[in-house]
């Protein structure tokens, strides 16, 4: 009933006389609402499907079965889809589903691969709010298949699990096998445990920036990847630095960077050497003075810009650390590096091309290129021609 209300209220709101206003402006209105949850069951567990579980907020969340496979997709009579042309219009692909003397249709399958992946996304986005409806504690269950020699495989791509197990795979424990009904109902049901049993719950001290790719919870039994975790967080303290001014107190940061750890799922016992590797890169560029000169204020300066290149078809995305032009007027992108390379040589070659490819969507005659690693720090460029 409340939630009605809510609902019928939101209306109410949009009334203008006689009529509502233009349906965006209604729907803009109904997408801020959410549910109550205002069971008054005695029984503290509720079970629900992922949709009906957006909005609220449950201290523990379980969601078991992620080997599951999802359902297959119907095969439509028609499909179809909308493409910007580089004319500013909107064109329309359309295709009916192959004659039956045919093998095939090429247009058809193309849209049905688009339309697949628009699929993959949105499963994605649902375990996404599945997950954090989760205040406490989030588990994770999956029940794997396994070989003769008991090696657990990898489960179904159509499955929740499949886009998280490149990151799982190496620390799965095998609890025995699940498969038998007849032994789950006689005895303990035996199956493999896919989240951490002391879960963190994620800071709301400080927010980190929905720009770059944060782990949604540290529930998980990730594979730690801390080179990647920290060259994030190196990332974001340089574009803030630029941003904020010089004369920032590092050390007033720490626990931002404590809290940043946790949202990219670094456990605490683990966070201590992160600590140290962000501070070391940070005073390093902030003590030399080519990092001084990179992070100050310049024309046209711009941290972590996103542009986007139409080309052979398709759009392809770029994201440059920092840009800028200098008092000669000359144009310089510079792409940090927060790894410590064996090699230093090999390494500024490796991303030579991807400087240059940065360089091309720039219309300014002299450009520069360069490379900055904090962690040593060194500097690296080169002339665009």
């Amino acid at each position: 009933q409340d939630n009605l209300n809510a609902f019928l209220n939101c209306l109410e709101q949009c009334d203008t006389g006689s009529d509502l206003r233009d349906y965006s402006h209604v729907l803009k209105h109904i997408h801020r609402l959410f549910a109550t949850n205002a069971s008054e069951d005695p029984n503290p567990v509720q079970l629900m499907t992922m949709h009906k579980s957006k909005g609220l907020e449950f201290d523990f969340v379980f969601l078991p079965g992620l080997a599951r496979r999802s359902a297959n997709q119907d095969t439509p009579i028609l499909l179809w889809q909308q493409r910007p042309t580089d004319a500013g219009e909107i064109d329309l692909i359309l295709s009916p589903i192959k004659a039956q003397e045919h093998e095939r249709d090429d247009i058809y399958q193309y849209l049905k691969t688009l339309e697949t992946q628009k699929n993959a996304y949105e499963l994605q986005r649902l375990f996404y709010v599945a997950c954090t409806r989760a205040k406490d504690q989030l588990y994770l269950t999956a029940v794997l298949d396994v070989d003769e020699e008991e090696t657990i495989q990898a489960p179904p791509k159509s499955s929740l699990l499949a886009p998280l197990w490149e990151h799982v795979q190496d620390d799965v424990i095998y609890y025995g096998s699940a498969s038998l009904y007849d032994e789950a109902v006689e005895s303990t049901i035996q199956y493999r445990r896919r989240c951490m049993n002391g879960f963190t719950k994620k800071s709301d001290t400080h927010s980190f920036s929905s720009a770059t790719n944060v782990v949604p919870a540290d529930g998980f039994l990730w594979k730690q990847q801390f080179a990647r975790e920290v060259g994030v967080i190196i990332h974001a303290e340089l574009e803030w630095i630029a941003t904020h001014g010089l004369d920032t107190n590092i050390k007033n940061r720490e626990s931002i960077w404590q809290s940043q750890l946790l949202q990219l799922g670094i456990s605490p016992e683990n966070s201590d050497t992160c600590l140290e590797q962000i501070l070391t890169a940070i005073t390093n560029t902030m003590n030399d003075k080519r990092g001084q000169w990179i992070l100050a204020s310049h024309e046209q300066a711009q941290c972590e810009y996103a542009l986007t290149q139409f080309s052979n078809n398709d759009y392809h995305q770029y994201i440059i650390d920092r840009t800028f032009i200098d008092e000669n007027n000359v144009r310089w992108i510079i792409d940090y590096k927060t790894g410590q390379p064996d090699d230093l040589n090999q390494t500024i070659e490796t991303y030579r091309e991807q400087l240059e490819r940065y360089a091309a969507l720039f219309s300014e005659e002299k450009i520069q290129l360069a490379l900055y690693f904090p962690m040593l720090p060194h500097f690296h460029a080169w002339d665009f021609n």
